[in-house]
């Protein structure tokens, strides 16, 4: 393996970025190529969970941003793809992404996932195959349901190490639907109980 990691030829990304509750960790940036590949993931996939938006700061709040913070709460419910895709930003304000099967409302991280952020590829799709490749290639995504079951097992363990960080800074909406699955019925007190939990 060469000496020159992906993050070492550049000052920006050897600073000393640590997990802030204040910021989400975000997907690394998208100008850096060819990282659509399994070679020396684990140490990239591990610094790449240390970021934040930090890297990112001073990115200013558009418009969306301020429609995106008038937005109430989501209510809990499941999603298809195709019902997902709505919530792209573009379409909708609001920003929703889905990593493991679990479906997150990221709109106040609009600035990133937004359509002109620079991870808005994610945005109303399935990010489980991007983040575990550490890819932010169309090719990371999949117009039918990803079931994963190529992936290896440090990819997987990533994917759910994502799942976690997601679910520790954004508000958890409900389940990516497989074919032929029926949405869950959610009870209020069920949809308060976890927003209360979150808080």
């Amino acid at each position: 393996m060469s000496a020159s990691t992906p993050f070492s030829d550049s000052q920006k990304w050897k600073s000393t970025f640590t997990l802030s509750t204040e910021h989400p960790p975000e997907p690394p940036p998208p100008h850096r190529p060819a990282l659509c590949h399994p070679s020396g993931q684990r140490r990239r996939l591990t610094a790449l969970r240390r970021q934040t938006c930090r890297s990112l700061g001073g990115c200013p709040a558009g418009q969306h941003d301020v429609a995106a913070a008038a937005l109430p709460r989501m209510k809990r419910r499941d999603f298809s793809l195709e019902q997902l895709r709505e919530f792209d930003g573009a379409r909708n304000p609001r920003i929703l992404l889905a990593v493991n099967g679990k479906v997150f409302d990221v709109t106040k991280g609009s600035k990133f996932y937004g359509p002109e952020g620079p991870y808005g590829i994610f945005a109303g799709r399935d990010a489980s195959r991007g983040l575990a490749t550490f890819c932010l290639d169309k090719d990371a995504l999949r117009d039918e349901y990803d079931d994963l079951s190529d992936l290896n097992a440090v990819q997987m363990e990533s994917v759910r190490e994502w799942e976690m960080q997601f679910k520790e800074k954004y508000d958890y909406v409900g389940r990516l639907l497989k074919p032929g699955e029926e949405p869950s019925e959610y009870t209020d007190e069920e949809d308060t109980k976890d927003h209360t939990k979150q808080e």
